[in-house]
């Protein structure tokens, strides 16, 4: 291109290499072709970072041809403009120190600080230690990252399909209902310095492909995968994880010697956790070298031998091994040789269990991401009936490695993933596979239905909104389970619980997928069953802002329990009927509907009080927003007291936002306090919504007392929030807010284009609940003054025909310069 060139005249040469005008250009970067003219005539000097990647991505350039781009941008104005966040530090911490690993941890971290490598895989057998060194390494190397590292563990995650999701989750990406989720997660890493840890990929290699794409996107970003096999993307950097190194047949003379070796020394070291008095004396040590390179130096198998120490010394491990080993590891010739030794170990294990032991082992495969010991006696009772417990039996499995005994919220007891695949294995083969899954999803279904009274309201809902949470894989096991065949009514049963967590939790995309699956293999279910899902589903299509089909949805739901005669589902389905009709801008309809449902939900008594009060609530706020402030005092006074009587946190919260709005007015002070309450609950709840009202109550708040620098950060911080989760009836509230706190601020032509996104967004999303009043329509009128007709409306035009996704960009972009 030229030594000396400048972006403009590089970015020109480029866009008529590849035959493209201005405005072909433009239309495939999201820009507009008056923006591709600036930056090739150097008007615009720093363009975004998310510009470049977009132009580059539009032009096809190579990444040679896109850093010479860049290079233009920091060798004459300085680096590219990018937003600093927190770093991420998402690590879980190993129970036990790593052995003998030093070799290894300086190699991947030699590869993993070349600038040529973005994708490094881990490679091995399972059991190696893959995972234990992927985590070393990202501990240890966590300064070079100015964004901080993140793993994301990928064995529980049953289908290819659901890997992105996982990863989005796990760096706080929320589900967005206008682009897929690799976009979502592309748009919040694209400037990101960031190390992402992905363990176990093995089964999802279908997948890998979207990890290219964020690698393509994402250029200050780089993955550090553990898998089985290689992920055969392009530049990616294999790195085999050797065994641990081993004495040879004649080293081992003495306990002594065991040391300097890892496989012997992590032996002892084990041996030693379970059974503080061995001390191996030589015919030991040389019995524990022996049964170590019997064990091919696997991390697993060692531990899995080791643990047996408590019931046989060295040298009868070693006669039990020697029987076995040359049966077991002459495996099928279609397995690869890694399969067939781990399997050779766990076999070995697994029949040195009781023949009860063995049993439950095979059972509890079914159970994704562990399980409590109450759904471990649900599943595997049957297999053990008449015999011991199966607490006892599990607790033999902890004793021999097989088991993990895990704390959270209850206690729990999950399978390493190597040892749960080998203990499916063994259910299959034994013909128990598909009633052992049966019993698994009977069991969970019958927890989601008693969770179900909790998660109408009270004060019950968190602790089961946290219980569910806990087993959400074992859920989609169960559902996928069902839907794919088990049995589609039982699955069709199970999310209709589910949709009340999703919805709270904010698993909207996930949620609504599941619900239409049950529905589609469910065509001739019962009104119902099919009633509930029905109300469920237009629940989430509100949450995404596709109110015509959540009205269409709610509108068959209705009819159905209208034919049922069910109070408490149509009052409850009127209620949302009329959210989704409001959202429309039907507020008349809307109105007979919310009064309606309250008419109805009188007649259920106590159960009622919780929903009774949040429909309060969104009556309120309808009439507010038509000018009837006097009722809608009453109404929220009446939905307060109703929250406290039942201990409903949703809504006492919801009635604190209400009373909050109507006291902005008349004591700023008390509508802060009122809007901070609600924040506080609504945050303990993870409830996505209420949170999202609180913050732009309070936002409103600080503009109305002119202070518009705190206000404006309510507003980013809330923005944030809403785009990813999918609230675009909140974004739009935002972009108001923040276009007010710019007016007062005396930035007049970007409040200007901040209300024209605004205004263009609330056509599409509906309008919010909670009306933004006097201070708005102030600050709208002051702007259109203070600004001539021509730059009103150029800066009203540019606001309202950005794409969302540059607003919200551009927002985050000045946050960040401060």
């Amino acid at each position: 291109m030229g030594e000396g060139a400048t972006f403009g005249v590089m970015l020109r040469r480029y866009r008529i290499a590849a035959g493209l005008s201005q405005e072909a250009l433009g239309e495939q970067a999201g820009l507009t072709a008056q923006a591709i003219s600036a930056l090739e005539r150097g008007l615009r000097r720093v363009p975004y970072r998310d510009t470049v990647t977009m132009l580059a991505a539009a032009l096809a350039l190579s990444a040679g041809e896109s850093a010479a781009l860049e290079a233009t941008i920091t060798r004459r104005r300085g680096p590219i403009i990018s937003r600093p966040l927190q770093p991420l530090r998402l690590l879980p911490v190993a129970p036990t120190p790593l052995l003998g690993r030093e070799a290894e941890i300086a190699a991947v971290l030699t590869l993993l600080h070349r600038a040529d490598v973005r994708l490094l895989t881990l490679t091995g057998a399972g059991g190696v230690g893959k995972t234990r060194l992927a985590l070393v390494v990202a501990q240890t190397i966590t300064p070079m990252f100015a964004h901080g590292v993140c793993c994301v563990g990928l064995a529980p995650v049953a289908a290819a399909a659901d890997v992105t999701g996982t990863i989005a989750r796990a760096i706080g990406v929320r589900e967005s209902a206008n682009r897929s989720v690799v976009e979502s997660i592309t748009g919040y890493l694209h400037d990101k310095q960031l190390l992402l840890v992905l363990d176990n990929c093995e089964h999802v290699l279908t997948a890998m492909p979207a990890i290219a794409t964020l690698l393509a996107a994402c250029p200050r970003l780089k993955v550090l995968a553990t898998s089985r096999a290689a992920l055969h993307l392009r530049g990616e950097q294999r790195y085999p994880v050797p065994p641990l190194a081993l004495p040879g047949p004649a080293t081992i003379a003495s306990a002594e010697d065991l040391a300097p070796y890892a496989a012997t020394a992590l032996f002892v070291a084990r041996a030693q956790a379970v059974a503080p008095d061995f001390a191996p004396g030589r015919e030991e040590a040389i019995a524990i070298a022996t049964i170590c390179r019997r064990l091919d130096g696997l991390p697993l198998a060692i531990e899995l031998a080791a643990a047996r120490s408590t019931l046989l010394p060295p040298l009868e491990l070693l006669a039990r091994l020697e029987r076995r080993l040359p049966l077991l590891t002459d495996g099928p010739d279609d397995l690869p040789e890694r399969h067939r030794t781990l399997h050779a170990t766990l076999t070995w294990s697994y029949e040195l269990l009781p023949d009860a032991a063995q049993a439950v082992f095979r059972q509890l495969a079914v159970f994704s991401g562990g399980c409590t010991l109450v759904a471990a006696e649900a599943v595997g009772a049957l297999a053990v009936a008449g015999g011991p417990t199966v607490l006892d039996l599990v607790g033999v499995l902890v004793d021999h490695s097989l088991a993990v005994r895990e704390s959270g919220h209850t206690t729990r007891f999950a399978f390493l993933e190597t040892v749960r695949e080998f203990a499916q294995t063994q259910l299959v083969q034994c013909g128990e596979a598909e009633a052992a899954r049966a019993r698994h999803a009977r069991y969970f279904l019958a927890l989601a239905e008693a969770a179900e009274p909790a998660l109408w309201g009270g004060s019950e809902q968190r602790g089961w909104l946290e219980r569910l949470a806990e087993d959400h894989d074992n859920l989609r096991a169960a559902l996928t389970w069902a839907i794919g065949g088990g049995d589609a009514e039982l699955g069709l049963r199970l999310v209709i619980p589910l949709g009340w967590f999703w919805f709270v939790r904010g698993h909207v995309a996930e949620g609504r997928q599941w619900l239409e699956q049950a529905l589609a293999a469910t065509p001739t279910a019962s009104a119902a069953v099919r009633a509930p899902a029905l109300n469920h589903l237009g629940g989430l299509a509100i949450q995404q802002g596709d109110h015509v089909g959540a009205a269409l949805l709610l509108e068959e739901s209705l009819m159905l329990f209208r034919s049922l005669g069910d109070a408490r589902w149509i009052a409850f389905t009127l209620f949302r009927l009329g959210q989704a009709v409001r959202y429309q801008g039907d507020w008349q309809r809307a109105l007979t509907l919310f009064e309606e449902s309250l008419t109805l939900s009188a007649r259920w008594g106590e159960g009622a009080i919780g929903f009774r009060g949040l429909a309060l609530v969104h009556l309120g706020m309808l009439l507010m927003d038509r000018g009837d402030h006097r009722r809608c005092t009453g109404l929220m006074e009446e939905a307060l007291a109703l929250g406290l009587q039942r201990e409903d946190r949703v809504a006492i919260g919801s009635a604190l936002i209400g009373q909050g709005w109507i006291a902005l007015y008349s004591d700023n002070g008390r509508a802060e306090t009122l809007l901070d309450e609600a924040l506080t609950l609504f945050r303990e709840l993870e409830h996505y919504n209420g949170t999202a009202d609180a913050l732009i109550g309070l936002g409103w708040v600080h503009l109305h007392r002119g202070d518009y620098t705190h206000g404006e950060a309510l507003f980013r911080e809330c923005l944030a929030v809403s785009y990813a989760h999918g609230g675009y009836a909140h974004v739009a509230d935002n972009l108001a807010g923040l276009g007010a706190a710019a007016a007062q601020g005396g930035e007049t032509v970007r409040a200007a284009q901040l209300f024209g996104a605004a205004e263009r967004l609330r056509e599409i999303a509906g309008p919010s609940f909670y009306p933004s009043g006097a201070i708005y329509e102030c600050q709208l009128a002051v702007t259109r003054v203070q600004l001539d007709e021509a730059a009103w409306e150029a800066a009203w035009t540019r606001g309202r025909n950005l794409r969302l996704e540059r607003v919200v960009s551009d927002v985050e972009e000045e946050s960040a310069r401060g």
